[in-house]
């Protein structure tokens, strides 16, 4: 039995495991999938390729994450911070779907 995409599917799921250990190193990211996508077109062979989709899906879940707005203030965070529970009370209409 053949699976052709499985290499494609394990180095992405690879590469995205790797990107949520280091968010921050987005560009060290993207230079490792330029040396990878290069390599890959130089040789032709399956090895450098599943470099490259590794370190494509590792710069661009880094980047996801490290650009997300909700990233950015949970840095800015400290250990002081209290937590806060606050309760609401939600008034609504019913709808009918007919």
């Amino acid at each position: 039995m053949r699976l052709p995409f499985l290499g494609l599917l394990a180095a992405a799921g690879a590469g995205i495991l790797a990107a949520d250990a280091w968010p921050d190193a987005w560009l060290a990211w993207a230079a490792l999938f330029l040396i990878g996508a290069i390599c890959s077109l130089l040789l032709g062979r399956t090895a450098p390729a599943l470099a490259a989709i590794f370190f494509f899906f590792g710069f661009w879940h880094s980047h996801q994450i490290w650009s997300d707005q909700g990233y950015q203030i949970s840095n800015q965070l400290t250990g002081l911070s209290q937590p806060r529970m606050v309760t609401a009370l939600v008034v609504s209409a019913p709808n009918d779907f007919r």
